[in-house]
């Protein structure tokens, strides 16, 4: 594969970013913020993957966040390839949970099986508020406000999100009912507790309730033959960990997997991440991240997922991507003043110029 668009984009390339497109074996972390051609280094390095192996186009997964995103990635491709780009596999990780789920002419869903819309939703929810052995202290007789259903509905999606059932949940309660106890700062002179701290306590045995509520809505999906939408990853999960032999041809299928803003991962999404280069010793994967901008915080996203592929993959190795070409020098470096201790954050980053 060679085409005079990728040549041009190759030798324009930093030191740095040539680093990261010419290492294709192996796993590999980049740190890319803002402006440091990130979405230009995925581009080439799947050229250049495609240049210096024997594998296929569709033997190259790339996984982003949005639908602008893949149609960004898609675009650039093509550019830098041509024709040949559209088999390459860029996928949000809600489209490719469908494929896996779809994998091999399987409907992957049980007969008569629908997406659940807000209407439904608000109905499930706004019935189980009625019910005392359901809802706890958060029973109602009176129709629910239109924002308590939502906000209850965002925090279910949360929960589907970070992997937390009822189980869990009370566990995160106990100890932080802990927490609030041993905080010396909650305790009175002269013994006891301060009222915002009993106030506290009160609302996290309240919220306690909360994953009863969440158990019957799940239940209740089931009953109607429904799924939400933040379900097609857990459903491709189930998939994978129930058939090894379809998790071993997938692995086989793709050779390199390259993720854009890995620091916007939530647990499920990591969790397809990990089973898909689980068992392999020295997976081609290739990770673009920056701790220092994690966007997608209501999607349950967490700088933690940094220091979980370290963990995933001892001895990754790491580049950054240090040369700016939107901000000037002194911005640059004012920002790294203020953020450099930010918590979780890689103490073999690199400094920018």
């Amino acid at each position: 594969m060679t085409s005079t668009a990728f040549e041009q984009a190759f030798e324009l390339l930093n030191p740095q970013q040539k680093k990261a497109v010419t290492q294709i074996e192996g796993p590999l972390l980049v740190f890319a913020g803002p402006g440091t051609g990130k979405t230009k280094v995925l581009s080439v390095r799947i050229g250049h993957i495609l240049q210096q192996t024997d594998v296929g186009p569709a033997a190259i997964l790339c996984l982003t966040f949005t639908n602008a995103g893949v149609q960004s990635m898609k675009t650039n491709l093509r550019h830098l390839l041509g024709p040949e780009a559209d088999k390459i596999e860029v996928h949000t990780y809600h489209s490719f949970a469908l494929k896996l789920i779809q994998w091999g002419g399987s409907d992957g869903f049980t007969p008569g099986q629908m997406v659940l819309t807000a209407a439904q939703r608000f109905m499930i929810l706004e019935k189980l508020m009625t019910q005392p052995s359901v809802a706890g202290s958060y029973v109602s007789e009176k129709p629910r406000s239109r924002v308590f259903l939502m906000s209850m509905a965002e925090i279910f999606s949360d929960f589907k999100k970070k992997d937390i059932d009822s189980v869990l949940l009370n566990q995160y309660i106990d100890q932080e009912i802990e927490n609030v106890k041993n905080d010396p700062d909650h305790q009175k002179k002269y013994g006891g507790l301060k009222k915002e701290a009993i106030k506290l306590l009160n609302d996290l045995k309240e919220f306690r309730d909360l994953g009863g509520i969440y158990d019957a809505f799940i239940k209740e999906l089931d009953r109607k033959n429904t799924f939400e939408y933040e379900d097609l990853v857990n459903m491709a999960l189930c998939r994978l960990r129930e058939n090894t032999s379809f998790l071993s041809s997938i692995q086989e299928t793709y050779q390199y997997i390259l993720v854009d803003e890995f620091q916007d991962t939530n647990s499920k999404q990591l969790k397809l991440i990990d089973l898909l280069i689980s068992g392999v010793e020295q997976p081609n994967l290739f990770v673009v991240g920056d701790d220092d901008q994690c966007i997608y915080k209501f999607q349950g996203a967490s700088n933690e997922n940094l220091q979980h592929l370290f963990e995933l993959v001892p001895g990754i190795r790491t580049i950054s991507l240090r040369t700016n070409y939107r901000s000037t020098a002194s911005i640059i470096n004012l920002s790294h003043r203020i953020i450099r201790n930010n918590e979780g954050r890689p103490a073999d980053k690199e400094q920018p110029l």
